[in-house]
């Protein structure tokens, strides 16, 4: 059950490896213990995968904020880079929460119904129901990803690494698209749709993409070193 990619990836040595997976089986247990309020034996095996992944996950978030992963893991007990990565997790939500309200300040006046739903439903949903001490590499309410797409859009990470790439990226487009008007936008939006005969509100777009195609930019699309 114990997934390996951990140690290995920070080239950790077989008896290292061997002594990361103890550690975190031992702190497991207590993490089930918390979980079930003392009753861990009574845990289904798929439960006890998930909050294992779950604190894999924040191990992973710690790590990447150290400038030695390899050390980290070699001089700190697993129990207490969970621990720390699991605080980092939480502090890293509430962050997110104030970059949330820095997108919604400068929101696109559209009404494409993707974005205004991601915007006023997914992510506040994904804030409501994210779970960063038993779940925290998953998205919450978001079973998969928000409908809007993203330009560049990374989805190799769930959880609150996936959020902070996701509203980091938001941002810098909706910045992108403050140079336009609303009218220009909702136009360049109507051509789009009349050419695939959609009904342009419901259309899965990303805004960004459509007006650099217009602007007739370059392959792949990418947005002005100045609005970075």
């Amino acid at each position: 059950m114990m997934n390996e990619s951990v140690p290995a990836r920070a080239g950790l040595s077989a008896e290292e490896s061997k002594r990361f997976q103890k550690e975190m089986l031992w702190a497991l247990s207590e993490q089930l213990g918390r979980y079930t309020a003392g009753e861990s034996s009574s845990v289904l095996s798929e439960t006890a995968e998930k909050v294992l992944e779950s604190m894999l996950y924040c191990v992973t978030v710690e790590l990447s904020a150290r400038p030695d992963p390899a050390a980290a893991l070699r001089e700190t007990p697993a129990a207490e880079l969970f621990r720390r990565g699991a605080e980092r997790v939480k502090s890293m939500t509430e962050d997110l929460k104030l970059l949330y309200r820095q997108v919604l300040n400068t929101r696109i006046p559209t009404d494409l119904i993707a974005y205004n739903e991601t915007l006023d439903g997914a992510i506040p949903g994904f804030f409501k129901t994210y779970d960063p001490e038993y779940a925290a590499h998953e998205n919450g309410a978001l079973t998969g990803f928000p409908d809007y797409p993203l330009l560049n859009d990374d989805q190799s990470r769930g959880g609150i690494l996936y959020m902070e790439s996701y509203l980091e990226q938001l941002l810098r487009e909706n910045r992108f698209c403050s140079r336009y008007g609303k009218n220009y936008i909702r136009a360049v939006l109507l051509l789009h749709g009349k050419k695939h005969r959609l009904d342009y509100r419901e259309m899965i777009v990303n805004i960004p993409e459509l007006l650099l195609e217009r602007e007739g930019a370059p392959k792949p699309y990418r947005l002005p070193e100045d609005a970075i």
